[in-house]
Order: structure tokens, then sequence, then C-alpha cells
């Protein structure tokens, strides 16, 4: 049993130490474009997505992406982009 748990420990070691980290600009320090990103993102959502705040070195690229999403979502009828969105994300192994 403790080998197996040893195995485990060291899988999710493995697991951690593979990701990549980004450092954010956290909430009190933004400023800027940043700052009105981030009061965009909390007014929509009710709180800072993890997914806003990776770009908060770069809130110009959270704009080219947000274009390119909707003109993806203009051009799907709601069901083909659900499905295309579930389908990239099991490609990519993300929830």
């Amino acid at each position: 049993m403790l080998w197996l748990w040893s195995r485990l420990t060291i899988l999710l070691w493995k697991r951690v130490l593979d990701m990549s980290l980004i450092r954010t600009v956290p909430e009190y320090l933004a400023e800027g474009d940043t700052a009105s990103m981030y009061s965009r993102a909390k007014e929509g959502f009710g709180y800072l997505p993890v997914m806003v705040a990776v770009f908060s070195h770069r809130p110009e690229v959270m704009g080219a992406w947000n274009e390119l999403i909707s003109c993806l979502k203009n051009n799907l009828d709601v069901r083909r982009y659900e499905l295309v969105t579930i389908a990239a994300a099991k490609e990519l192994r993300s929830s």
C-alpha cells in the first residue's frame, strides 16, 4: 500500500511540475487597460476569472481574443458552437 501511495505522489508532483505558471497582475495592482479589463470581467462574471487574469500583461490580446471568439460565434449556431467547444476541450484534455 505504501508503494502505491508513493507512486501516486510522484505522479501528482510530476503533473504539477509539468504545468506552466503565469504570473498575473493582482487585481489591487491593476492599472489602465488591465484595470478596465478586470472590471468588465467582474461585471460580466461576478468575479475575476483566471482566463482573464492570464491576459493581465497584454490586455489588447484579450480584446483580439474576444473579437475572434465573437466572429466564430456569429457564424455558427449555438449547438454547433457548443459541440466545437466540447470537442476542442476534449482534445486538449481541458475542462
